[in-house]
């Protein structure tokens, strides 16, 4: 895992910016670092060693005759079997670097489509005039880049793309809503103007001689199609087991000690059943715990470790901990991302990082196996007031909306107010859209968000349930699952590896049929068939808690001071981005306890840290 950097050189710019670049990335790659400067472009790398430690392995990596140039950041799992198709290299390494610099030399630029891992990675093409960016399939690893005339720009992260003298800092006002609506920044936007992101899945091919960049994709996750391949849901069950000890087979490879996340709930379980059971050593796991009961999961965890005879690491979470990582959230955040489960995603990663130097995630299960809670919300709304008049659709609604939990409140407001394609995404920003316009002073208007309309066309598609998996497969899960995963893990120097995510497991849960991924219930049908044929049922039976922690008390005890203080209008003033009386309100309803604003209101202050360490 490393970071990388890069740029074209028309203009004037300083020797030593491409070491600065990559240097920011330190903590992406502690272990090494290289740079590669010739007439026209620049490459910089930061390295963690965990295949081939050697030099061998060192990056930049340049082609024997010079004419191809690699910088990469991420694992390829198919190395062994890319190697045995190029015939005749003399290698120099084992590294996946120089086979993914041979199999381009070898293939063309559409080498990408047989690559099997996740990654971010730029190849410069001296002799045909290119350079090339390419993103994984799934949006594991990030990609930043800027374009403008004959200059591209390119990082990991935007705290080293905007250390480019090009590259401005002016706040995207369409990213700032975004962000506030879902707590993260949506698409290939980022919070700054000319900044962009190559998507999951992208390839990006940068011209040298008149400056043009083609953008297209090399992979999309394809629309749930069931198909009658599998005769049962036993086979299909078969099938599933067989796709995933494989893909936790070719994540295993490490020249570094490796290890396995473990919250005690069903997928990553399932990874560390698989881990365990294809390993032939003690696995280690790791999980986070919290004082607050109703947050803490890790006594579950503790019971799954000792059935699968795991060696057990656990660490619980204080409100002491959280107040001594706020100081390093902008960093680990890089561009404001308020998902409140950053804070024991980092710590998780931090005492991972003392044991192990990768470990494998089970991240991506309720995505492509419709777990999350909210799917029965909104179905279960949509069932009900589809039989309802539609006269008596606004009535139902406002009762719903004034009495009910706020994901019923803002799935019956989809219904009502544009239908059934509407309903999902209102639970994710819709709910907050009349919050967002009070504090931007502007009217923001949900039923016209991209979101909403690629819901409503997944829904046409596919049908109601699986449009939501769909739709969070291709949004929620890179743009704030794996974002959290990759910012926390390198920030601590750890590689996260991500087994349900391989390509091949997302197209098979895409032609399964819905009942078989989600039962009546809203459980995961047959990830929990596989797992119930290795750990007890009893272990797994309870609700879904997820990995939340509690803002709302926090900020009503241990968070008050900064909240005051960095939503001041004296701090608000500083950029001027959000109307002071809104926010005050916001506060004041929220600590004398009349509403609970805690997602908002940590939107707000998350800004105003980052703002602070980057644009001040």
């Amino acid at each position: 895992m490393c970071g990388i950097v890069g740029y074209t050189l028309p203009g004037e710019v300083p020797p030593t910016l491409i070491g600065e670049m990559a240097d920011i990335l330190t903590h992406r790659g502690p272990d090494d670092h290289g740079v590669h400067v010739d007439q026209r472009v620049a490459l910089g790398h930061r390295r963690l060693s965990i295949q081939d430690l050697s030099s061998n392995a060192a990056q930049p990596m340049v082609s024997r005759d010079g004419r191809v140039t690699i910088v990469y950041n991420g694992e390829c799992y198919n190395n062994d079997d890319l190697r045995k198709r190029l015939h005749g290299v003399p290698w120099r390494s084992t590294s996946d670097t120089e086979t993914l610099l041979e199999a381009y030399i070898a293939l063309g630029p559409d080498f990408i489509g047989e690559v099997n891992g996740m990654f971010a990675l730029a190849v410069y093409d001296m002799g045909g005039g290119k350079v090339h960016l390419y993103r994984d399939r799934m949006g594991e690893k990030p990609l930043f880049y800027h374009h403008e005339g004959p200059r591209l720009v390119f990082a990991s992260e935007l705290k080293a793309i905007i250390h480019h003298p090009a590259v401005g800092r002016d706040i995207d006002r369409a990213a700032l809503r975004d962000y506030l609506l879902f707590n993260h920044i949506p698409g290939e936007q980022s919070i700054l103007c000319g900044v962009g992101k190559v998507p999951p899945g992208g390839h990006f091919t940068f011209n040298l001689e008149d400056g043009s960049l083609e953008q297209r994709q090399y992979w999309t996750i394809p629309p749930p199609r069931p198909t009658e391949r599998h005769k049962s849901l036993d086979d299909a069950t078969d099938a599933l087991e067989e796709l995933l000890l494989d893909a936790v087979d070719r994540r295993r490879i490490s020249d570094v000690p490796l290890g396995c996340f473990l919250s005690g709930g069903i997928d990553s379980s399932t990874i560390a059943w698989a881990l365990a059971a294809r390993s032939t050593g003690v696995v280690k796991t790791f999980t986070i715990g919290f004082r607050e009961t109703g947050f803490d999961e890790s006594p579950h965890a503790e019971a799954v470790a000792r059935h699968l005879g795991t060696e057990h690491h656990c660490e619980i979470m204080s409100e002491q901990d959280a107040l001594e990582l706020l100081p390093l959230l902008p960093a680990l955040c890089d561009e404001p991302f308020a998902d409140a489960s950053l804070l024991p995603t980092a710590l998780l990663c931090r005492m991972t990082r003392k044991h192990v130097t990768v470990a494998l995630s089970g991240d991506g299960g309720d995505e492509l196996f419709l777990g999350y809670d909210r799917y029965r919300w909104a179905e279960k709304v949509r069932l009900y007031m589809r039989y309802v008049p539609g006269g008596m659709r606004r009535f139902l609604a406002g009762i719903l909306m004034g009495t009910a939990p706020y994901k019923v409140r803002t799935a019956a407001a989809g219904l009502v107010y544009r239908g059934e394609g509407a309903i999902y995404p209102h639970v994710f920003g819709g709910w907050s859209a009349p919050l967002v316009s009070a504090i931007l002073g502007e009217d923001v208007c949900f039923m016209d968000h991209p979101l909403v309309r690629a819901c409503e066309e997944a829904t046409r598609e596919s049908g109601f349930l699986s449009a939501m998996g769909e739709i969070d497969a291709t949004h929620y899960l890179p743009d704030d699952i794996l974002v959290k995963v990759d910012r926390a893990a390198m920030a601590y120097s750890l590689e996260a590896r991500v087994p349900l995510l391989d390509h091949r497991l997302v197209e098979f849960a895409h032609e399964l049929p819905t009942e078989w991924r989600m039962d009546a219930s809203g459980q995961k049908r047959i990830l929990r068939n596989l797992l119930y044929r290795h750990v007890p049922r009893d272990l797994m039976e309870r609700p879904k808690a997820g990995f939340a922690v509690p803002l709302r008390s926090w900020f009503r005890c241990e968070l008050k001071g900064l909240l005051l203080q960095e939503l001041s209008p004296e701090r608000i003033a500083v950029h001027g981005m959000f109307q002071p009386r809104a926010v005050a309100k916001l506060i004041e309803a929220h600590l004398s306890g009349k509403a609970n604003y805690e997602r908002v209101l940590w939107a707000l202050l998350v800004f105003q840290l980052w703002h602070r360490e980057f644009l001040e």
